[in-house]
């Protein structure tokens, strides 16, 4: 599976210099194994099924995908909206990995 790389809205200053994309390599199985899913999967009595986002996994595949020297330092100095499109990004690998191994 390709990098995603997200386009920030808000640049970020790093040492003078302007971030102005993230760049995210796709996790790795032991990362999955360490850090497991980011979302679960809920069967309500309704029959009504949605997702939680397992937010300490996702912050932990951010900060461990992140191709910057900044790491997690950098995600922190994001915007909201940024750090949500980064968020959504490590999602995505896990959906469109589940895609495709469902095919």
């Amino acid at each position: 599976m390709p990098d995603k790389t997200i386009a920030l809205k808000t640049p970020v200053d790093w040492h003078g210099k302007p971030v102005t994309e993230i760049v995210l390599r796709e996790p790795k199985g032991s990362e999955l194994r360490r850090f497991g899913q980011p979302l679960t999967i809920v069967h309500a009595k309704d029959g009504m099924v949605y997702a939680v986002e397992q937010t300490e996994a996702i912050a932990a595949y951010a900060d461990a995908c992140i191709t910057h020297e900044g790491g997690k330092v950098l995600l922190n100095m994001l915007t909201l909206a940024d750090a949500l499109s980064v968020n959504q990004a490590i999602i995505s690998f896990f959906t469109d990995a589940q895609k495709a191994t469902s095919n």
